[in-house]
């Protein structure tokens, strides 16, 4: 599979009042079947806290709903430093996606806005998505929506460079062969 944090290593050693805690798990049960509307206050202030991932942890993001998903990805991507939306996007975005495409044999579109949106931090992006699944490589499809994605949006030349270096450092696949194409035909030149 996909190398990915361990998610294991989000289990919670738990100092937080059992209270707090009862509120994220209803939090989680709202976003299990959010579809539109306001997220609730206590999600949104997820990204200000130092145990954040505790706290995400409790919320079952494994569970949410897609349309959740994208609002979870427009509120950590635009919160978080680079180092900690690379680990949403390893942890809970990047599973989604592929979990999704899986299934459904397509990418559901507010996953695929998630995955858009979440190139507002291109090193997160490339680390914590491009990177992990071009080492290991993964079927046509997924590689083939995730470089759509490369493909529509705006990278910035520096990060683009970067993240050309760092494909072609790793072990030949088509999944990064495609992901070196996409990048090479933006024409940066």
């Amino acid at each position: 599979g996909i190398p990915q944090s361990d998610p294991g290593s989000l289990q919670p050693v738990s100092t937080i009042d059992p209270r707090v805690i009862q509120v994220y798990r209803q939090v989680g049960l709202y976003l299990r079947n959010y579809r539109c509307g306001k997220i609730p206050k206590p999600f949104k202030i997820i990204p200000s806290l130092r145990n954040w991932e505790e706290m995400l942890y409790y919320t079952q993001p494994e569970l949410w709903s897609p349309q959740a998903v994208y609002a979870a990805t427009k509120l950590f991507s635009a919160n978080l430093n680079p180092l900690h939306a690379q680990r949403f996007y390893n942890l809970v975005l990047l599973p989604h996606i592929l979990e999704d495409i899986e299934t459904n044999k397509k990418c559901n579109f507010h996953l695929y806005q998630a995955l858009c949106r979440s190139l507002f931090k291109p090193v997160a992006f490339f680390k914590g998505i491009i990177l992990p699944v071009a080492q290991v490589g993964c079927r046509a499809l997924p590689s083939t929506i995730l470089a759509s994605a490369l493909a529509r949006r705006s990278i910035p030349v520096i990060h683009a460079a970067v993240a050309l270096l760092k494909l072609s450092q790793i072990p030949y696949n088509g999944t990064q062969m495609l992901f070196i194409k996409t990048l090479v035909n933006k024409k940066y030149c």
